[in-house]
């Protein structure tokens, strides 16, 4: 930044840019800094600079393509090689200091692979227990792996390496693996992604196959919902009011699913305040792990504070946080991600709602956006977090609850049975009936982000609503 100032335009086609003024330029000489695009209405948004490197809400990546020649991408088949919000935040700094890095040129733009498998067919019936797979990747750059899920979960690690190359130079891979059913689905969708050595990823394509002659299995649902008030080593300003009663009532209002004819049952676990200790918390993971089966389904939800420390690792605090040693009083993100990755349910849904003060460590923020992104993709586990990126949120004394718990409370009972109401909620009609909700209930300043559900079962059944009567419906 030459002389201090920036120039904001907006144009008709609906984005907003970013220019460095220069007094000693014309003006078709000045440089633009960034691009701003807005989706739904400020709901989502990406901001990308001319250099190609980006930061964007959860779902903008999916919604807001790039062209390179005369193809258009997705910018998230880019995500490995081009997000960078550490950039675009020092590309929109209004201070420069010596202590900051230059900022890195981008390579020019590639061209992702494409993958597609090759056998079985589309559709195909498949008797046994394991079924043959073949997929073919090729692209500009070599090929590295390939990411396959079953039925959106991942595959074990034994079988996940036979689709990586050690020394990938070939610019096309064919891969084949045998993989293993799980028990009791008549209906099996694969998907798979393929990535080059420039971290590009290819879109993502898709099998379905079916099992005529598999009986359908009914497993329990397990439920761990953490909630924490009442931190003994924080201010008073910085306890919470509604933790507690959210994790409370999602656990009850998960317990009218037993013996339903979805689940066979539902085991419960809530830990709130005192009880929520890091050895207590981890404690319940590990249970997790030893007692779910394939079966069976997983619903986790917690409520607190989220932490992001100045080396960017993120922290959920439990009871007894000691912003000093967070190592040994907060629950590190990478210890769950890799306990979720261990537990071998069918279906599991993450429920994080962590954005209760927006910084409470120094100047660094949390970032649910980012934890939910990390929690997709490496744990594979579908996240719904509560707010957007910088927000906080919100909860009133008149519902009891905070937002984002009240709209999971109504969904459950029958508010997001809008579309069939055939008395069942999938992820898809929870995903659609609570970011609106939310962000009618707090006048637009919450935003639940819910992962684009391209890579999970999107309209895999989770609860029969609880109640014959409907809470308030939704107007956008």
């Amino acid at each position: 930044m030459t002389n201090g100032k920036r120039l904001y335009s907006a144009s008709l086609d609906g984005t907003v840019k970013v220019w460095d003024v220069d007094a000693t330029l014309k003006a078709k000489e000045w440089k633009e800094i960034t691009t701003c695009v807005a989706i739904d209405q400020g709901a989502n948004w990406l901001i990308s600079c001319p250099d190609g490197y980006y930061s964007s809400s959860l779902e903008a990546p999916s919604l807001v393509v790039w062209r390179v020649g005369s193809a258009y991408y997705p910018f998230d088949q880019f995500e490995g090689k081009y997000y960078r919000p550490e950039i675009i935040k020092q590309a929109l700094a209004w201070k420069t200091s010596t202590k900051n890095k230059p900022v890195p040129l981008a390579t020019p733009v590639l061209q992702p692979p494409v993958l597609s498998f090759t056998s079985p067919q589309y559709g195909a019936e498949v008797k046994e227990n394991t079924v043959e797979v073949s997929l073919r990747a090729e692209g500009k750059q070599p090929i590295v792996r390939v990411e396959l899920t079953i039925n959106g979960q991942p595959l074990p690690k034994t079988l996940s390496t036979t689709l990586e190359v050690p020394n990938p130079t070939a610019q096309s891979q064919t891969f084949r693996a045998s993989i293993p059913l799980p028990p009791g689905e008549q209906r099996i969708r694969l998907r798979a992604v393929a990535y080059d050595t420039e971290a590009l990823k290819s879109r993502t394509d898709e099998l379905v196959l079916f099992r005529p002659g598999v009986k359908a299995s009914v497993g329990k649902l397990y439920v761990l919902a953490v909630g924490i008030n009442q931190y003994a080593n924080l201010l008073a300003d910085q306890q919470l009011r509604y933790a507690v009663a959210d994790a409370r009532g999602l656990a009850q209002a998960l317990e009218k699913q037993a013996n339903n004819g979805l689940y066979a049952g539902v085991v419960v676990k809530v830990l709130t305040d005192n009880d929520a200790t890091l050895s207590n918390v981890k404690f319940a993971l590990r249970e997790m792990k030893d007692t779910v089966t394939e079966n069976d389904s997983a619903i986790i939800f917690i409520s607190g504070h989220g932490i992001k420390d100045k080396a960017n690792n993120f922290y959920f605090g439990t009871t007894e946080l000691n912003l000093r040693n967070l190592a040994m009083t907060a629950l590190n993100w990478q210890d769950f991600i890799t306990a979720l990755r261990d537990v071998r349910a069918k279906r599991m849904l993450v429920l994080a709602d962590t954005c209760h003060s927006g910084s409470i460590v120094g100047s660094e923020t949390f970032n649910g956006e980012m934890l939910a992104s990390k929690l997709n993709k490496e744990a594979h586990r579908l996240v719904f977090v509560s707010s957007s990126q910088d927000e906080v949120s919100i909860g009133t004394a008149e519902w009891g609850h905070g937002a984002f718990t009240k709209a999971l409370l109504e969904a459950f009972e029958g508010a997001a049975d809008i579309g069939d109401k055939d008395g069942i909620i999938t992820f898809q009609e929870l995903r659609d009936y609570v970011p609106i909700r939310v962000q009618a209930l707090t006048n637009n300043r919450q935003h639940p982000q819910l992962p684009f559900l391209d890579q999970f079962e999107s309209d895999a059944e989770l609860v029969k609503t609880t109640r014959a009567e409907r809470a308030p419906t939704i107007t956008k």
